[in-house]
């Protein structure tokens, strides 16, 4: 079974390597294209995550955990 390296195939689709395979240089370029991908994707997702508004019932809690915070930093 191949790695998927292109986007647009299925995402299901498992990378399989047997030991000899692992040190292929190709498996650690394909390697640092997914976790280059895979970060990309969490920081997008983080960046999406922050413009986000906050709901108002949390916003006290938020509050509360800030002060909290910056008591035990200042004692």
């Amino acid at each position: 079974m191949s790695c998927r390296t292109n986007e647009d195939e299925p995402q299901e689709q498992l990378c399989v390597a047997s030991d000899t395979q692992r040190s292929h240089p190709l498996l650690h370029e394909t390697e640092a294209e997914t976790q280059f991908r895979v970060t990309a994707r969490l920081r997008a997702m983080y960046a999406d995550l922050l413009a986000e508004p906050v709901p108002a019932h949390l916003l006290k809690l938020i509050r509360e955990v800030e002060i909290r915070e910056a008591s035990r930093h200042d004692a």
